[in-house]
């Protein structure tokens, strides 16, 4: 359903560039991107939220725990099945955002498509880690609301809240970079406005922080979860 929603979004957008100018026409561009991470982010949040959560509401889990299976095997194949959807609806969604962009504008950037693909695929990864840890500690409702208030609210105004938080004396700046900056993955301007791509290090320093900070999030899914009575 959200995929031929997006593709109808797309081909509006893209047969709205009559009003003339390159310009106009990157402004629609701007929504067409945006919802397809929305899209993507309405997919993932509340399917890889229900993995933990319903397993044990049902009581499933318990045959899985009686074979030789450990909690670790079932949190990392909640987490990996959870991806594996994440992904693959926000690749399905990005190749149809590409295609209809390369076709309408004529002008291809496979640099800037990858990055901004990657740097996707790496923040879909942080988030997932997120909300397999909160499924942990708290219900779906709660796993779902805290997951989109944390990810709006940094991606929005993460740049800002380093003021607020410089404010603080010395704990305002731990907690500042404790938070998942998800506003470090957003390259969308770069593909909008055709800026150039990123030097290579700096896209392995923002894979790596995805990677690291999905581990210690998992890691604490992990502990919480070996210690919770079932």
């Amino acid at each position: 359903m959200l995929f031929f929603l997006l593709l109808l979004l797309m081909v509006y957008l893209a047969n709205t560039a009559f009003f003339g100018g390159q310009d106009i026409y990157r402004y629609m561009k701007e929504i067409g991107l945006g919802m397809v991470f929305l899209f993507s982010l309405l997919i993932s949040v509340p399917f890889t939220a229900k993995l933990m959560i319903e397993e044990i509401a049902s009581k499933t889990i318990y045959p899985l725990l009686a074979k030789p299976i450990e909690r670790v095997h079932i949190l990392c194949g909640k987490f990996l099945g959870g991806i594996l959807v994440s992904w693959s609806s926000f690749s399905i969604f990005y190749i149809l955002f590409a295609l209809i962009s390369i076709l309408k504008e004529g002008i291809v950037a496979p640099f800037l498509l990858l990055q901004v693909y990657v740097s996707g695929l790496i923040m879909l990864l942080a988030l997932n880690s997120l909300v397999i840890c909160l499924s942990v500690f708290c219900t779906f409702s709660t796993t779902v609301s805290l997951s989109y208030i944390v990810y709006f609210l940094m991606s929005w105004f993460g740049n800002q809240l380093r003021t607020s938080f410089e404010n603080i004396p010395f704990f305002g700046q731990i907690i500042y970079y404790l938070l998942p900056h998800f506003e470090f993955f957003d390259l969308r301007h770069r593909l909008i406005h055709f800026w150039d791509p990123l030097p290579a290090w700096v896209m392995l320093w923002i894979i790596g922080y995805g990677i690291f900070y999905s581990v210690i999030l998992l890691y604490c899914a992990l502990y919480k979860f070996k210690k919770r009575w079932l």
